[in-house]
């Protein structure tokens, strides 16, 4: 082929960058990675555990939605119930205000 396609990307837990650079601790995240949802959430749990982080937006997909709810719950992060009962993005907040 006149043209190869190929991605090469940094991969490792959002935590290590995060040490290894000295960087602030997010307040908010958007994720959108196709299905590797908990392996993802896994390498943030510093992260989410973090008070300062409030908010996420996650493209889940129907089979990781309820580890990756379970995963943000542990954190005190809360799935928001969904007024228009699509699927796909979720909303995840910290704390019990609607917002």
């Amino acid at each position: 082929p006149m043209f190869e396609w190929a991605e090469k990307v940094l991969e490792m837990p959002l935590d290590d960058l995060r040490d290894s650079c000295g960087l602030e601790y997010p307040t908010h995240m958007v994720m959108d990675i196709d299905g590797n949802e908990v392996r993802a959430l896994q390498g943030m749990e510093n992260m989410l555990a973090n008070p300062a982080f409030r908010f996420a937006s996650i493209e889940v997909d129907p089979t990781t939605e309820p580890q990756v709810t379970a995963i943000m719950s542990r954190h005190g992060i809360r799935k928001h119930r969904d007024k228009h009962g699509r699927r796909g993005n979720v909303i995840y907040l910290r704390g019990n205000e609607e917002r």
